[in-house]
């Protein structure tokens, strides 16, 4: 019987949260080539001097005759997450990616990794924990219902249901050069910035304005 440890993730396990990284879209339906994010990526945005997300992994630490070999040192799953800010409610923390290698699951790894996550993420102030799973992935979602977890796409009225929304590669870079085009127009006072148009003034924070 194989035995089982959740932890913290370590830089060292860069390399192989990347490999399973790969996987993971693979499993998702999703080609792999997808994952613009390199090894050097994660130990500078999760280890770092500012870390912009948090890791779990499990640790596999003892296995029975049956495995023949247990790659990636050991390490069989992992969980991100990180925190965000709900206007409305407060403090948050959003799953991004939760992985378990298909030899390992039915060990209760994944539900191990949320609660840990959840406790970590409650002790940071967290009022709730909120993520995205795949239509065609049903298993998860009856998983994430028996754990208590609400399917707002299904519960939300047609007027009021939410779409997940993404801005990225080239437009997400022109839209930000179309941001970048103001920063010049910015006239510091004392503790606020403002820009001017032809339509309308914003005041921007001196602390948000990136230059």
């Amino acid at each position: 019987m194989a035995s089982y440890v959740i932890r913290q993730a370590r830089i060292e396990d860069c390399d192989v949260i990347h490999q399973l990284l790969q996987e993971f879209a693979v499993h998702e339906k999703y080609d792999a080539e997808k994952i613009t994010n390199t090894i050097k990526g994660l130990k500078r945005d999760g280890f770092g001097e500012r870390a912009w997300f948090h890791c779990l992994v499990s640790e596999c630490v003892s296995y029975d005759k049956n495995m023949s070999s247990l790659p990636h040192n050991g390490v069989v799953g992992f969980l991100v997450f990180y925190y965000g800010y709900d206007a409305w409610q407060g403090k948050l923390a959003y799953m991004s990616d939760i992985f378990v290698t298909e030899k390992h699951r039915g060990n209760g790894l994944g539900k191990k990794m949320m609660q840990q996550a959840a406790r970590i993420s409650r002790g940071a102030g967290c009022q709730k924990m909120q993520w995205i799973v795949s239509e065609w992935n049903v298993p998860a979602r009856n998983f994430y219902k028996r754990i208590g977890a609400e399917d707002y796409t299904d519960q939300e009225k047609e007027a009021h249901r939410q779409h997940y929304i993404v801005l990225d590669g080239k437009d997400f870079n022109s839209f930000a050069e179309a941001g970048a085009k103001y920063s010049s127009s910015f006239a510091s006072s004392s503790d606020m910035n403002k820009i001017k148009d032809n339509r309308c003034e914003v005041q921007l924070a001196e602390e948000l304005i990136m230059q």
